[in-house]
This record gives C-alpha cells, sequence and structure tokens, in this order.
C-alpha cells in the first residue's frame, strides 16, 4: 500500500507542468541554497546523508528521525544588499515514522527606486520573494526512502506580483553493508497560479538531479 501511494505521489506531480527546454522561466530564486553546506557542494546534493536539516529541504528523502525538533536557520548577505533568510524545523511522527519538515525561505533585494519606461520616478520600492514548503518522508522495504514537498512561491516587485505551486520528489536508496546512497530528486514541477501584470505565464525552473555517494573505507 505504501508503494503504491508513492508511485501514485510520483505520478500525479508528473502532470503537474511539463515545461518547455530552452524557454525563459520564472521563480529562479527557488535555486538558492537554504544552507551552508549544500552551498559549499555546489548547490547540488541528493544523496549526502548529513545530519544538516537543509539538505533535507533540498532533497526531501534526505530527512532523518534524528531531525526530530531539529531547527535550522540561515543568513546570507548577497551582493548589491540582497539579504536571504532561511528558516527548517523538523518533526518526526512516531506511530507512522513518519517525518515532516516545515520551512520558510525569505529574499529581500532592499530598496530600490521606481521608473516607468520614460524614467520618471514614482517613488522607492521593496522587491522581495519567498517560498513556504511542507515536505514528509517515509522509509519503504528497509533500504527506500521517498519523499515529497510542496512549496507555495510568492514573487513582489512592486506593480508585478506573481504566485505559484511547485512539488518536489525524492528517493533514496541506502546500502549500509557497502556504505554508499544513490539519490534522484525531481524539483519545481508546478505552475503559476497568477502571472505578472504584462506578461505571459512562465515555466518554473525544472530539475532532474541524480546522486551517488560513497563512504571511504578508513573515512571518519
Amino acid at each position: 500500500m505504501r508503494w503504491n501511494f508513492l508511485f501514485g505521489l510520483i505520478a500525479c506531480s508528473l502532470s503537474l507542468s511539463a515545461q518547455t527546454i530552452g524557454r525563459a522561466t520564472v521563480f529562479n530564486f527557488l535555486n538558492s541554497s537554504p544552507t551552508p553546506q549544500l552551498t559549499a557542494l555546489g548547490g547540488v546534493n541528493v544523496s549526502d546523508p548529513s545530519p544538516d536539516i537543509g539538505l533535507a529541504e533540498n532533497n526531501p528523502a534526505l530527512l532523518r528521525s534524528s531531525m526530530h525538533a531539529q531547527l535550522g536557520t540561515s543568513f546570507a548577505r548577497l551582493p548589491s544588499g540582497i539579504n536571504a533568510w532561511n528558516l527548517a524545523l523538523g518533526y518526526l511522527h512516531p506511530k507512522t515514522q513518519t517525518r515532516f519538515l516545515w520551512s520558510l525561505a525569505y529574499l529581500d533585494y532592499g530598496s530600490i527606486t521606481e521608473t516607468d519606461a520614460a524614467g520618471n520616478s514614482y517613488g522607492s520600492i521593496r522587491p522581495r520573494d519567498w517560498y513556504m514548503q511542507v515536505s514528509a518522508a517515509h522509509d519503504y522495504a528497509g533500504h527506500w526512502t521517498g519523499g515529497a514537498s510542496l512549496k507555495f512561491i510568492s514573487s513582489n516587485y512592486g506593480l508585478y506580483r506573481s504566485n505559484g505551486i511547485a512539488v518536489d520528489v525524492g528517493l533514496l536508496y541506502r546500502d549500509p553493508v557497502s556504505q554508499w546512497m544513490a539519490g534522484l530528486l525531481v524539483r519545481n514541477m508546478g505552475t503559476q497560479l497568477r502571472k505578472y501584470d504584462g506578461t505571459d505565464p512562465g515555466d518554473l525552473p525544472f530539475d532532474l538531479q541524480l546522486g551517488i555517494s560513497k563512504k571511504l573505507a578508513h573515512a571518519p
């Protein structure tokens, strides 16, 4: 029954949106890293079993029981006065052994001058992007973990505002004897619920990731 639920969730998620390769995408801030460790790994990780809850925010299949009540926070000061905040909280449901995660990511681009096409100034605005995410993960057949995340996305650039919804689906295989893991992640399947005024609907930054991690025999 659990396998049927997992495969059904993946099938429903894949039907949310079919992005066109080569088209411009919206909500590209979804690709920002939620944790410094993920940034150090090049912004891509689907199989590293680190206890950092920020990695589980990126791939829900990495949610672990040890992340129960773990609170993760991060702040980044980016070029041009951009500030990025991230908050994540883990929870383990003891009866079902299902792990949950709630997170919020917020980007503040500071105060900028608002002008029209002719250069006339209309004061200042504070552009911002944010998304809120709820994730769940469960173990299957001993070696497998399946996880999914649902994200509500909001973007506000003065008169230009948009929001959307997206789903991530992750799958992790663990072999404790040989100390290796393999992960698959399908990110940002979704759509705009409200497009920016005067623009055509855009695709979300869909991404498909596959990774393998192996612990060396004498590594700590």
